[in-house]
C-alpha cells in the first residue's frame, strides 16, 4: 500500500486527538499507541501461514465514564504466508483497518470486544481485499500510561470480486503487546 495514505491517517488521527482535547469538559481522550507481535493459526484453505506477524496499531480512547470507554483505532497487520502448489510461493499480506471496541473495565483489567474492516494487498496478486476482524481483547493496566495486551481476532480476507477468482484468506490471530498512551 501507499505510505502516503499512512502518512495522512497518522495526521488525521492527530489532528482529530487535537479537537477532542479542546473539547474535554464532556469526553476525554488520549492517544494509545500499541506495538504487537502475534502468531497466527493456519487457514483451512489453499494458504497456510508459515511464521508470525507484526501489528502497530494507533488509536484514541474517549473516556465517558470511569468504566466505559469507546475506542476507535487503526491497525496495520504484515505477515507472510506460503501457497499451498508445487512452487509453495511465499506470499505476504499487509492490512489496514479500522477496529471500533467498547471498553468495560474490571478493576485492572480491562475486557475490549472489537469489530474492524479494511484493505489487505497481497504480493502476489494486484488486487485489493477485502479485510475484516472479530475478537476481544483482554489489557492489564500496569500504569496509567502503559497497558499489557492480549488479544484475540479472527482475520478474514477476499477480493471484491463477485467470482471469488481470488485469494482468501481466514487466520485466528493472537496478539500479545504493550500500549503506550501519548
Amino acid at each position: 500500500m501507499n505510505k502516503k495514505k499512512y502518512i495522512i491517517l497518522i495526521i488525521f488521527l492527530i489532528a482529530s486527538h487535537g479537537m477532542l482535547v479542546a473539547n474535554q469538559d464532556s469526553v476525554k481522550s488520549r492517544i494509545p499507541i500499541s506495538i504487537k507481535a502475534g502468531y497466527k493459526a493456519p487457514s483451512e484453505g489453499n494458504y497456510h501461514s508459515t511464521n508470525s506477524g507484526f501489528g502497530l496499531s494507533l488509536s484514541a480512547r474517549f473516556l465517558f465514564s470511569n468504566k466505559f470507554s469507546f475506542h476507535p483505532s487503526f491497525f496495520l497487520w504484515t505477515s507472510k504466508y506460503k501457497f499451498i502448489n508445487p512452487y509453495h510461493e511465499n506470499i505476504t499480506l499487509k492490512s489496514i483497518s479500522a477496529l471500533i471496541g467498547y471498553q468495560f473495565d474490571i478493576r485492572e483489567f480491562t475486557i475490549e470486544p472489537k469489530l474492524g474492516l479494511g484493505l489487505s494487498k497481497a504480493s502476489d496478486t494486484s488486487k485489493q481485499l477485502f479485510t475484516s476482524f472479530l475478537g476481544v481483547g483482554l489489557n492489564y493496566n500496569y500504569d496509567a500510561d502503559i497497558r499489557i495486551q492480549l488479544d484475540i481476532l479472527q482475520q478474514n480476507a477476499s477480493v471484491f470480486d463477485v467470482g471469488g477468482s481470488g485469494p482468501l484468506f481466514d487466520n485466528i490471530l493472537l496478539l500479545f503487546g504493550f500500549e503506550f498512551t501519548l
